[in-house]
């Protein structure tokens, strides 16, 4: 049986919407911080404006090749999107 978390899901699912806000949040800062626009940013990745917000807010996951992409487009390590993050088990 799964453990639950406090909003009913389970607590993995809760780890990974955890994650996927981290993650996103991390990909927004960025962004922001070289003064890019989201659809211009969107437009580099080839998909909608609609799919890199729900990716920056934690909405929808995100594949390794497009966290690759994110990299290479916002010029910077793919890891400065997952590093200092603590995973429990």
């Amino acid at each position: 049986m799964k453990k639950k978390s406090a909003k009913g899901g389970s607590t993995k699912e809760a780890a990974d919407q955890i994650l996927r806000e981290i993650i996103g949040g991390r990909v927004r800062e960025r962004r922001s911080n070289m003064g890019k626009r989201l659809d211009e940013v969107a437009k580099a990745l080839n998909i909608s404006g609609g799919q890199l917000s729900r990716y920056e807010l934690g909405q929808s996951n995100m594949d390794c090749v497009t966290l690759l992409r994110l990299a290479v487009v916002l010029d910077c390590a793919p890891t400065a999107f997952i590093e200092h993050i603590r995973v429990s088990s």
